[in-house]
């Protein structure tokens, strides 16, 4: 089954190479606030890297794009999917 995963950042990732998709939040480095954060989606592959392959604003918007991923994954056999970007990027 090849499927092709295109990060918000253009790479590309093969989907038989990855072993566990996942969000995880960090916090804003230029933040005014402590409290700001960031939500990370990342896909663990097989040789052990953790690769970021979208950023969020929010965690229910990170939820969804990681369910939308999910969703494609289980009901294509062959193809190509592209996370949305943020406006302006």
């Amino acid at each position: 089954m090849a499927k092709t995963i295109i990060t918000q950042m253009d790479e590309v990732l093969n989907y038989e190479n990855i072993v566990l998709i996942y969000i995880s939040s960090a916090p804003v480095e230029d933040a005014e606030s402590e409290e700001e954060v960031i939500f990370i989606m990342f896909a663990d592959t097989v040789n052990g890297d953790s690769v970021p392959i979208g950023f969020y604003d929010e965690e229910g918007e990170a939820n969804e794009a990681k369910d939308k991923l999910v969703e494609w994954l289980q009901r294509e056999m062959y193809g190509v999917y592209r996370l949305d970007r943020k406006e302006g990027d």
